[in-house]
């Protein structure tokens, strides 16, 4: 996080989720740059549509064993789900 001043303003670069964010706070005030920036921060953490470690191995996992089934299909063997 980046609080720098470019004539009266604060203006602010920080990193979300690996992305970078530069914009002006809009603000005079360091102290109220720092509010703008912290209320921003939180408001891109909890975006939805970012994967989190869980999805993807939910997605591996989802995808490891459509590409098992394919397989089996194309040797025509029996998959782990039929073959008990």
């Amino acid at each position: 996080m980046s609080l720098y001043k470019r004539g009266k303003v604060w203006w602010t670069r920080i990193a979300v989720n690996k992305e970078v964010y530069q914009f002006s706070t809009g603000t005079g005030n360091k102290n109220e740059a720092r509010n703008v920036e912290a209320e921003f921060r939180t408001s891109k953490q909890g975006v939805k549509g970012v994967p989190t470690s869980n999805t993807t191995r939910t997605i591996y996992s989802h995808c490891s064993g459509l590409l098992w089934q394919n397989y089996c299909s194309i040797r025509s063997m029996p998959t782990l789900s039929t073959a008990s």
